[in-house]
Parts: structure tokens; C-alpha cells; sequence
């Protein structure tokens, strides 16, 4: 009874984090009025809270790794939580920008941690119950937005921030007591190393950003030291994993075929989540949607991904992990090209874009519980870790995603923009993500992890 209590508490922060990355959506114009401030200003509310997750992933991973589970959950529960305490009582905007910030460092650590405690507890059957973690976050991805709202629209835009609060204490409460604390093993914690990769994903990611507003005028100058640096912190990074007693990641995983295949996959797969942030101003710009309709296209796809991801977690290790990815993949790609098209026979295609779009939420859901786990098999030792790196792969992919996107809708316009946008990435997607499938460990009783437990 115990270890499903665990699961539990495991799973609601995780909804929490996933809730709390929509909601500050609807919030926006709120924050705007009560602050005075512009939509680019506001804008940073949310890119704070990303681009603190996804630079503080890898070390929060690390940290649970080697300085044990219970304890790293309960510190990033504090610091989410203060984070929330902050963003409700600021007093001004950058008071809330540093607020998210350190919301989204606490957030890093809740899914590494959360993996690593599920796989603790549930060892006969990991794959199920990490795969069925997967279906929490379209639930948060639905209630987001709903409950934000709500909150917004009786209380202010403050009632999405104290909301965490009274959540965090009761699993705070509840983590003390029923998830067990092991020991503490010796080892080396290599701040240094995790800095580094932070560094780097953070000035490549702060890149990006900036790349389509050098277009409006900022000097190219702003833009290309920061890959620069980008480029340097990733040199040092991994000349850093070869020489350090013990690497974030061992050279000899850096240096496998699965390891890199499942990266570029992650980060492939993380630019659908970008391109699926695109679809409500397709709606709205290009069909006439109102705001109303193009929120609700978007939800078939949530409910799409919990229902496959649900379907596949309870039959992974049966099935493997190869098969429901190549499904998937292979379920994306005609959604993708379909919503490239036009429908000038429908009086009604919203109703087409949410079957689409619906079609690739199923495809969505297949992939995700399969390649969580895949990704486990190749440092299952440091699940927590891995599973870090596997979350900034996807993040990074997520934001890659939505710079390109911009760039080739100010560059073509919406209607031609989008058409390229969907097309062109299903081709990429077919060439790049598609074979690396057959590069991944397809169970965990194939002998693929090239790195061993220490000791």
C-alpha cells in the first residue's frame, strides 16, 4: 500500500509541474494590466520558468543520483515551493521573472527524482509504472489553461502561483514519512561538469531566442558570441567527462551509438511539442478561428497522447520499445502533412484540424512511454540522471522548434509559413528521427547499456 501512496504523491507533482507550465498562459493579460508592462516583458514569465527547468535538468538528475532520492525530492519541492510563495507576494514584474526562475529550478528535479523513486519501488515492473507517469502530463495539459482560468478569473492572476503552496506541504508531509530514505553512497558530486552543461544548453538556448529578434534590427554581434560560448562550455564539458573521477555521463556512453541515437531522437521529438504550440495562432491567422475554438482544437491532442501512453505502458514489455515508436512515428507523419493542407470544402474545419490533430496526439502517446524507457536501459545504474538528459534533449528540441517556426512565418507569411512548417519538418522527421529508432535498446533484457554500475 505503501509504494502506491509513493506513486501517488510522485504523480501529482508531477501534474503540478505540468499544470503550472499552461496555466500562466491565460494569465497574461492580467500580469500586463496589473504591472503595466508589454506582452514581450510578460513574455519572460514563462521563458524563465523553461529555461530554468531545462539548463537545471542534467544537475538536478545527478543529484539524485548520488545524494539520494528522498532527500533531493524534498529539497526541489522547497524550492518550488518558495518560488511559489515569491511569485505570489511580488511586487513587480522582475520580482515575478526571478520568482518563475526559481520555480523552475526547483521543477528540474521533480521528474528525475520522481522516475528514480518509481523505479525504486516498482522494480518487477519499472516499464509499466514509468510509462504510466507518461499519461499524468496531458492530464496537466488539459487542466492547465481550465483551472487557470478559473483561479484568474475569481481571485487573479495570483490564485495560479498560491495554489501550489497548500499541494506542496501535504506532499511534502506525506514524502517524509513514507518514502524511504537510503543510504547516502560515497561518490563525487561534479558541480563543475553540470555547470558546464548548463552553460552550454543555456547559451545556445538564449541564442535561439534572440535569433529571430536580430532580424527586427538587434545586431547580429548579440547573437553569434553567445553560440560562441555555447560552442566553448560544450568543448570543456566534455573533455571535463573524460578526465573527472565521476562524470555526469561516462565517455563511454558519450561516445555509444544508442546513447547519441536516443538524443537526437528526444530532441526530434521534443520539436513536436514546439510545433504543436503553434497550432491555436495557426488556427486563429490562417482559418479564422476565435480564441475560444482555437484553445479546444488543441485538446483532442492531450486527450489523444493520455490514452495511447496509457495503452502502451501497460503493454511495453510485451510489445518492446521499438514497435509503439515506429507506430507512432509512423501515426505523426500523415497528421503533420494533413494539417499542411487546406479545406475550402469544409464549413467546419475545426472539426477536421481536431481529428488531425487528434490522430497525432495517439501517435504522441505510443512514442512517449516506449522511449522514456529506452533511454533508461542505457544508464538504468543512473536512472535519475538519464532520465535529466533525456528531458533537456526534449526541452531544447521543444524551443528549437519554436525559433524556427517564428523565423519561417516571418520570413513566408502565415499561410505559406505554416504549410512549410508542417511539411518540411515531416520530412526532416522521416530522415533524421526515423532510423534511430532501430538504434535504441528495444527491452531491458537486450544488452544494450554500455555503462556498468560502479563497483
Amino acid at each position: 500500500m505503501r509504494r502506491y501512496v509513493v506513486y501517488a504523491v510522485g504523480s501529482l507533482i508531477c501534474l503540478l509541474q505540468a499544470v503550472n507550465m499552461t496555466s500562466i498562459s491565460v494569465a497574461f493579460p492580467d500580469i500586463m494590466a496589473h504591472f503595466d508592462v508589454s506582452l514581450i516583458v510578460v513574455g519572460w514569465v514563462v521563458s524563465a520558468f523553461n529555461l530554468a527547468i531545462t539548463a537545471n535538468v542534467p544537475l538536478a538528475g545527478k543529484i539524485s543520483d548520488v545524494l539520494g532520492r528522498k532527500g533531493s525530492f524534498l529539497g526541489f519541492m522547497a524550492i518550488f515551493t518558495g518560488g511559489s510563495v515569491l511569485a505570489t507576494f511580488a511586487p513587480n514584474i522582475g520580482v515575478l521573472i526571478v520568482a518563475r526562475l526559481i520555480q523552475g529550478i526547483g521543477g528540474s528535479g521533480f521528474v528525475p527524482c520522481v522516475t528514480g523513486i518509481i523505479a525504486d519501488e516498482f522494480p518487477q515492473s519499472r516499464q509499466k509504472a514509468i510509462g504510466l507517469l507518461a499519461a499524468v502530463f496531458p492530464v496537466g495539459w488539459i487542466l492547465g489553461p481550465n483551472i487557470g482560468a478559473l483561479l484568474v478569473t475569481i481571485y487573479g492572476y495570483q490564485s495560479i502561483f498560491w495554489m501550489n503552496i497548500p499541494l506542496c506541504i501535504i506532499c511534502f508531509g506525506l514524502s517524509v514519512f513514507i518514502i524511504p530514505g537510503k543510504e547516502r553512497r560515497a561518490a563525487h558530486l561534479d558541480v563543475i561538469g553540470a555547470a558546464l552543461m548548463a552553460f552550454t544548453l543555456l547559451f545556445f538556448m538564449v541564442g535561439l531566442s534572440e535569433l529571430d529578434a536580430s532580424r527586427g534590427g538587434i545586431p547580429w554581434l548579440l547573437v553569434i558570441p553567445l553560440f560562441a560560448a555555447g560552442a566553448v562550455s560544450l568543448i570543456l564539458f566534455l573533455k571535463r567527462q573524460k578526465t573527472v573521477k565521476e562524470p555526469i555521463l561516462e565517455p563511454e556512453v558519450l561516445r555509444s551509438k544508442p546513447f547519441m541515437s536516443a538524443n537526437l531522437f528526444n530532441f526530434m521529438f521534443g520539436a513536436v511539442f514546439g510545433l504543436a504550440t503553434f497550432i491555436p495562432f495557426y488556427a486563429v491567422s490562417v482559418y479564422g478561428m476565435s480564441t475560444l475554438e482555437s484553445g479546444l482544437i488543441i485538446t483532442p491532442r492531450s486527450v489523444g497522447v493520455f490514452l495511447t501512453s496509457l495503452v502502451t505502458s501497460l503493454f511495453l514489455v510485451r510489445w518492446g520499445y521499438r514497435r509503439p515508436m515506429l507506430i507512432g512515428s509512423l501515426m505523426l507523419l500523415p497528421a503533420m502533412l494533413l494539417l499542411g493542407l487546406e479545406f475550402p470544402g469544409f464549413s467546419n474545419p475545426a472539426v477536421v484540424m481536431m481529428a488531425f490533430i487528434g490522430f497525432s496526439g495517439l501517435g504522441e502517446g505510443a512514442v512517449v512511454p516506449a522511449a522514456n524507457n529506452a533511454c533508461i536501459e542505457l544508464m538504468p545504474h543512473r536512472i535519475s540522471t538519464i532520465t535529466a538528459v533525456r528531458t533537456m534533449f526534449r526541452q531544447a528540441g521543444n524551443l528549437f522548434m519554436v525559433t524556427i517556426g517564428a523565423l519561417l512565418l516571418h520570413d513566408f507569411g502565415t499561410e505559406a509559413g505554416f504549410r512549410l512548417l508542417f511539411w518540411g519538418f515531416a520530412a526532416v522527421f522521416i530522415v533524421v528521427a526515423m532510423p534511430m529508432i532501430f538504434l535504441m535498446p528495444n527491452s531491458a533484457a537486450e544488452t544494450c547499456a554500455v555503462s556498468k554500475p560502479p563497483g
